[in-house]
């Protein structure tokens, strides 16, 4: 090929590319065919091959009858570019100036009458044949161009050669109208389509104007068809066809590239859902495919090609920040999901060690979005430390539809206000059988919860024998399986919903509720139970009764699967380090008990751990024959405040580490304090003291917490822990619902212990804005509800407060 100044095979494969661009015209309409998946690939290819065979030989044939560069009629080709460049020239054969000036034998250059003026010699350049073909088409070109490109035909410069060389001119200017309106009908009927699909989606902003459809059956894009015309009548002005060309096959090239790598992709995801009908098809070639297109576009235009990634990528990243809730089942999720598979297989074959230590949170939250300020909090210690899983358990049985539909509210609710954190709920007959559950199941390979994370039960001062004593068991269970304990305590509790779901305070209304508030419920009802712990509690969502009419979910019959054998799990946590064991001194013996004790004492009544729907959220079922069970709507949820959403005063965070737990009490502060809502907050460390040797163990503490790498503002040693309570103390401690027959002559050192703590805690920590305190280990021999009068006593009418206690297990090395 002989290409122009400027040109070369790229600059004419743009122009002529868009030619080829309507392989995407069956995919764009494949809303509107009868059988998508058979039509679009045969359609597409029988086209492709048709259009091919047709562009080659209409190719060829021009190609063999004309030529690149032609003179036109005598008078015009002698009079403007033989005559400006030669007054006289002789004629005679073998001449190249009088070869050259023979233009055609389709015309006469003797009938030019300047012509025979001007030769000299006439007789031979009458004898001369004046055949084009002796003449070659480089020299015609070069006689052209010397004269400013006078030639105005021939294959590069006359547009309308089709039409001359057809037997029947006018058929020819007819079929440029019926393609070029063949081209814009495509493109009019399938873009706005797809593009009102784009809009209803809500992937872009202040586009959603366009998602409205139209025309007699409503759906008709008729704004994506006013918005299409006007944007190509704007390229029409421009009125340069070459520049059109160049920027619509750069953006094609860029479709064609991302259609190519997509499904590359996901043929590397390895999803089960992507299974190709092509029998050609392959990944490779897909991946060649894409990068073929992506250099085209490099080498037809580099400039261009850049504008085109510069504007696909902002479009990547607003999809990106805007994160729509649509869920397209794409080939990125696919691939997340073998990604993480993949490296959690990996982690799985490292052994622990103490300083890849993370604390990892399951938190009795029941429904999160019920318990704001737990889940605010509990974040904020979990946050991109480790995994957070928020725990329900529903008492009964139900449907796998129902708990799916619960769970679904409370993930939104979740990703709303963006929380990092799991959700998992589970059904049991009694609520320690699922916490049992959940303490055991939840999680996945290493990324499984070491530390259990509920609320304090504040009304155990009015809940029977049973109900304290199966709050207590699981503390005893989580012990058990060597789980941290975490107990959070706030002084206006949980709970902020009334009847209305508006914001209100009940105070010290725990996470686990009492029974008392169960709402008996008719066998046929299976909704979740009421359970709050106070009369009157309504549900926090209000009940919705609407089903969707068009909206059927395919569910197999007996679909629950027998849940795996519950596996107890002594050695969760078997860190290899450093202990800081023989750093500081144990001050009481309390280590862990793990025997076993007689199942009737373990059984356990059923409450729940927080509060539920009290009205059924679907009014009719289909029958248990049918294999389609409604989706019923998800009722939108109250948001309510919580005094940890915002960023907390400055303060202190008080640490009192009177226990060894291995060191959770510390690392927990000291990861909250990094927290960027709880940046002004500084640690204060309490470490209980001796009166004989003053100072000493407050230096030991500073010595400690410097070779753990722990800032803190300043180490308080506390005197006088074993001294006996106030009298007020005393009887403040009485005046608790406890067993018969306990009075201030038999209250045993425990009991005094916890007292003089609650004591010593408001004269030093009354003022924090966190407390957190290690606490003792609930032995079995010590009656629950004075195990909960102890806890009472220290926590009462204080700032927020943790009573925490790890699992014996090294946290914190001195090794970086």
């Amino acid at each position: 090929p002989k290409f122009q100044d400027g040109e070369s095979f790229f600059t004419i494969f743009a122009v002529f590319f868009p030619a080829a661009t309507g392989i995407l015209a069956g995919a764009n309409i494949s809303g509107d065919l009868k059988d998508p998946q058979t039509a679009i690939p045969k359609g597409t290819l029988l086209a492709i091959a048709i259009s091919s065979t047709i562009y080659l030989i209409v190719a060829w044939m021009v190609g063999f009858i004309v030529v690149r560069d032609a003179p036109g009629s005598p008078d015009y080709f002698f009079n403007e570019i033989v005559s400006p460049m030669y007054d006289t020239f002789t004629c005679g054969l073998g001449d190249v100036v009088n070869i050259t000036y023979c233009g055609s034998s389709s015309f006469d250059l003797l009938s030019v009458s300047n012509y025979n003026e001007s030769c000299v010699g006439l007789e031979n350049c009458m004898n001369v044949s004046c055949e084009y073909g002796s003449v070659s088409g480089n020299e015609l070109q070069s006689l052209c161009a010397d004269n400013g490109n006078a030639c105005t035909f021939g294959l590069t410069n006359y547009y309308q050669v089709m039409e001359m060389i057809s037997a029947f001119g006018p058929i020819v200017t007819a079929g440029i109208f019926a393609a070029t309106l063949s081209s814009a009908l495509a493109s009019l009927v399938s873009a706005p389509k797809v593009f009102q699909r784009v809009c209803q989606d809500k992937i872009f902003p202040f586009i959603e104007i366009f998602a409205k459809g139209g025309g007699r059956s409503g759906t008709e894009p008729v704004r994506g068809y006013f918005l299409t015309f006007i944007i190509a009548v704007a390229c029409i002005a421009i009125g340069e066809l070459n520049i059109i060309a160049l920027v619509i096959s750069n953006f094609f090239l860029m479709a064609y590239t991302l259609i190519n790598f997509s499904c590359f992709a996901a043929s590397l995801s390895k999803s089960p859902g992507w299974r190709p009908a092509f029998k050609f098809y392959s990944k490779w070639v897909a991946l060649f495919g894409a990068a073929i297109c992506l250099a085209i576009m490099f080498v037809i235009s580099w400039w261009a090609a850049l504008i085109t990634l510069v504007a696909v990528g902002a479009l990547y990243l607003i999809v990106h920040w805007r994160k729509p809730d649509i869920n397209w089942g794409s080939s990125t999720q696919a691939f997340l999901y073998t990604y993480s598979m993949r490296h959690l297989l990996k982690l799985e074959k490292l052994e622990d060690h103490v300083k890849n230590f993370r604390p990892q949170f399951l938190v009795l939250t029941g429904p999160p979005s019920s318990r704001p300020d737990l889940v605010y909090f509990s974040s904020h210690m979990s946050q991109d430390v480790g995994i957070m899983v928020c725990g329900q358990v529903l008492l009964g049985d139900y449907t796998t539809n129902r708990r799916v539909l619960l769970s679904t509210q409370q993930k939104k609710w979740l990703r709303t206000k963006k929380i990092k954190a799991f959700h998992n709920i589970v059904s049991s007959n009694s609520l320690r059988e699922g916490v049992r559950s959940l303490l055991q199941l939840s999680g996945l390979g290493k990324l499984r919860p070491n530390t259990i994370v509920i609320g304090f039960k504040s009304n155990w001062k009015t809940s029977n024998e049973q109900e304290i004593e199966d709050y207590v068991n699981v503390l005893h269970d989580a012990f058990d399986l060597q789980f941290g304990v975490v107990i959070f305590r706030l002084r206006a509790g949980f709970d902020a919903t009334d009847s209305e779901g508006k914001a209100k305070d009940f105070p010290d209304l725990g996470v686990l509720g009492g029974r008392g508030s169960i709402s008996k419920k008719e066998e046929s009802d299976d909704s979740p139970p009421m359970i709050g712990g106070r009369e009157g509690i309504q549900p926090l969502l209000k009940p919705s009764h609407k089903i969707h009419d068009q909206v059927l979910t395919e569910v197999p019959l007996n679909s629950d699967s027998p849940s795996p054998p519950l596996k107890t799990s002594s050695d969760i946590l078997n860190l290899s380090g450093r202990s800081i064991h023989s750093y500081h001194r144990i001050t009481e013996d309390d280590e862990l008990e793990t025997h076993e004790e007689p199942e009737e004492s373990r059984s356990m009544d059923s409450y729940t751990i927080a509060m539920e729907h009290g009205d059924n959220l679907i009014e009719e079922e289909l029958p248990h024959h049918s294999s389609l069970v409604p989706t019923p709507e998800i009722p939108d949820i109250v948001s309510m405040p919580s005094r940890f959403e915002k960023k907390q005063e400055s303060g202190c965070i008080d640490v009192w580490w009177l226990y060894d737990d291995g060191g959770l009490a510390l690392l927990l502060p000291f990861l909250l304090s990094h927290h960027h809502l709880w940046s002004n907050c500084k640690l204060r460390i309490f470490t209980a003291g001796s009166t004989h040797n003053i100072d000493s163990a407050r230096l030991r503490m500073a010595s400690l917490l410097r070779k753990f790498r722990i800032k803190y503002s300043d180490v308080i040693e506390v005197t006088g822990i074993s001294n006996r309570p106030s009298k007020d103390r005393i009887d403040q401690y009485l005046a608790l619902p406890l067993d018969e027959g306990i009075d201030e002559s038999n209250l045993d050192k425990k009991t005094l212990r916890h007292i003089r703590l609650g004591e010593l805690l408001h004269e030093h920590s009354s003022d924090a804005r966190l407390i957190v305190i290690t606490i003792s280990v609930p032995q079995r021999t010590v009656p629950p509800r004075q195990y909960l009068s102890w806890l009472e006593i220290m926590s009462t009418n204080l700032p927020p407060i943790l009573l925490m206690r790890g699992n014996q297990t090294s946290v914190l090395t001195f090794y970086s």
